[in-house]
């Protein structure tokens, strides 16, 4: 009964912290690039206009990649703190089906074709505001 409460909490452990790991990145990368533009919404308006899909679908997968290999990594981890055996392999099973979960995802209707949709709706504010004279 102990193994399979550690194995529930690693796999809490895993599923909330892929979330945060991801929410995290997304912050953190918005904060740099803010730093980068000094903050300035006219700035911003350009970096948006500028950006291509390709770019945005790399950001996607790069913080998806790496918010699953950090939550499986901690898996790992508490799965070895608390005596688990076959940590590894577990730990591995959870990056496995995290991939095939978030590949599922991903061709559903709410992965990369959504992503898109909603990137290219981000311009077209941008150019509609622009034309009413509206800053950001």
């Amino acid at each position: 009964m102990k193994e399979f409460t550690v194995l529930i909490c690693s796999m809490t452990i895993h599923l909330l912290s892929s979330k945060g790991i991801a929410l995290g990145l997304v912050l953190l990368l918005f904060w740099l690039k803010g730093r980068q533009l000094g903050f300035q919404p006219k700035e911003w308006e350009n970096y948006f206009l500028g950006l291509s899909q390709k770019k945005v679908l790399r950001i996607a997968l790069g913080i998806s990649g790496v918010s699953i290999s950090a939550a499986s990594f901690l898996s790992y981890i508490f799965l070895q703190k608390t005596g688990f055996h076959h940590a590894f392999i577990i730990a591995g099973l959870m990056f496995a089906g995290s991939i095939f979960w978030f590949w599922h995802r991903w061709k559903g209707e709410k992965g990369k074709a959504y992503l898109l949709k909603r990137f290219s709706e981000i311009p077209q504010t941008i150019l509609e505001n622009r034309s009413k004279g509206i800053r950001g």
